[in-house]
C-alpha cells in the first residue's frame, strides 16, 4: 500500500468516527428531548446569567423591542 492510499485510508477512518460520534450525538439529543430533560452541552459553555440581555440581542431583534 502506498503512502498515498494509506493517507486516505486515514482520512476515510477520520471521516467515519467523526459521522459516527455526531450521530450518537444527535441520537442522545433527540432522546434527552422526547424524555423533557436538556441537552448535554459539548463544546463552547453557554452565555452566563453575567451578560445583559442588551448585549445578547441586535438592533431590530424583537426581543429587544418587548
Amino acid at each position: 500500500m502506498s503512502e498515498a492510499e494509506r493517507q486516505a485510508q486515514a482520512r476515510r477512518e477520520r471521516a467515519a468516527r467523526t459521522l459516527r460520534e455526531n450521530l450518537q450525538r444527535r441520537k442522545q439529543q433527540g432522546r434527552a428531548r422526547r424524555a423533557g430533560d436538556a441537552d448535554e452541552a459539548v463544546g463552547l459553555p453557554a452565555v452566563g446569567s453575567d451578560v445583559p440581555v442588551d448585549e445578547l440581542t441586535g438592533p431590530g431583534d424583537a426581543k429587544a423591542e418587548e
